[in-house]
């Protein structure tokens, strides 16, 4: 969350300075709709972002009541500011960052004499490339949107004009296919530089390359691309109803009431163990981060997790990669249950990471199912992962777990 109140504040901000007039009441619904969902999800998936998401909608809604302007633009930004997009992002990260490294590798191959490749480590003769995966520039996204919105808004108020709607669906499409491309670029300026593993030079690239990439291209598609739309007459309400001046107290009210809420479910992280399988030995773990428990046994590795844990965004930042990933079967309490089943490797270790989500003794292979499941019921959800070490690299149905 702190990751984002910088860029929701920049939000905050634009729609103040900057929005189109509306005398229609579809805005307004429309705004107070999206607090109301905003709100409810928020406890029933105990997400606090959420939560905080609600909140900048309501200053905004504040504002559009006092001012009649909206800045449609600034609504489709926090929808990547949202646990929305992190979790769309959560699900397609580890397949972009593998299918970035192979791009690259086979860019190189040649000129460098690269033989081989394992997740993010080349092969070089006899030695072993590892580019580091944790700073791989996906979460410059956000930063990215964010760059597109201010210059939009300068744009817009130098010309005293406005884009057309499409247009900003168009410039938000380009900015996200940029953003992966000023990656690409990274990588391979991190491996001809021969600077791979962390360290101010190696995040100077990273920089460079988002500003030579991605925010330089968007600039001039900006500044080259006139807005063609003129504003309607503002029209300021001066006179503010009695039911309006009830509205938004009852939703302030509302929203003290919800975050009250969401703080006091988010200091509770014994869930975690609440109802666990009394086949796992909690005596033998730890807890490596407040939501994560970690289990060592003689022929696994455990981790019970909250439930918006990524194991295969933690295994490639790792170095690993992911050789195969389908659904299987498991004997989870009690009885076969299915659950997903990734074979990863470093070419040092290869592992069977077994790993699904719980809600309710009910188990799931996918997060949407859980978080529906979630929403209509309540309660809270865990993700738990065991991991393997095996011998087979290629082939899964070979992989056997006990359990």
């Amino acid at each position: 969350m702190n990751d984002n109140f910088f860029g929701l504040s920049i939000c905050i901000l634009i729609s103040f300075i900057h929005g189109r007039s509306y005398h229609s009441k579809i805005p307004h619904s429309l705004l107070l709709g999206l607090i109301l969902i905003f709100s409810f999800l928020s406890v029933r998936l105990d997400a606090k972002s959420l939560f905080l998401t609600s909140l900048v909608l309501f200053i905004i809604y504040f504002q559009y009541f006092l001012y009649r302007k909206l800045n449609w633009l600034v609504l489709f930004i926090l929808i990547f500011y949202s646990p929305i997009f992190d979790k769309i992002m959560s699900v397609y990260t580890p397949n972009i960052k593998q299918y970035l490294t192979q791009l690259s590798y086979w860019t190189l191959k040649d000129l460098l004499n690269l033989s081989d490749i394992s997740g993010v480590h080349f092969k070089q003769g006899s030695q072993w490339i590892t580019i580091d995966s944790s700073c791989m520039g996906l979460h410059m996204f956000k930063t990215g949107f964010l760059v597109l919105l201010i210059l939009i808004t300068l744009k817009e108020k130098i010309e005293n004009l406005f884009y057309k709607y499409w247009f900003y669906f168009l410039l938000i499409v380009v900015c996200f296919f940029l953003n992966i491309f000023s990656n690409y670029f990274r990588i391979i300026l991190l491996i001809l530089l021969k600077n791979t593993q962390a360290g101010t030079i190696h995040y100077l690239i990273g920089i460079v390359c988002f500003l030579l990439y991605q925010i330089l291209p968007l600039y001039f598609l900006v500044r080259y691309c006139k807005p063609v739309i003129l504003d309607v007459k503002s029209i300021k309400s001066d006179d503010i109803s009695p039911s309006s001046i009830i509205i938004i107290a009852a939703v302030s009210i509302f929203l003290v009431c919800i975050g009250y809420s969401v703080k006091r479910n988010q200091n509770k992280t014994e869930y975690v163990l609440n109802g666990l399988e009394k086949r796992y030995p909690i005596a033998n773990g730890k807890w490596v981060e407040p939501d994560v428990y970690k289990i060592f046994t003689d022929n696994k590795l455990i981790y019970i997790k909250a439930k918006y844990h990524n194991p295969l965004i933690c295994w490639t930042g790792d170095g690993f990669a992911i050789l195969d990933k389908k659904i299987t079967e498991k004997i989870v309490r009690g009885k076969m249950e299915k659950v997903n089943l990734a074979l990863i490797t470093n070419k040092k270790d290869t592992i069977a990471a077994y790993y699904w989500f719980e809600h309710r003794d009910v188990v799931f292979t996918s997060t949407w199912k859980m978080n529906l499941q979630q929403i209509l019921y309540g309660g809270k959800s865990r993700l738990i992962n065991e991991n393997y070490l095996t011998t087979n690299v290629s082939d899964t149905n070979s992989v056997v777990a006990s359990p």
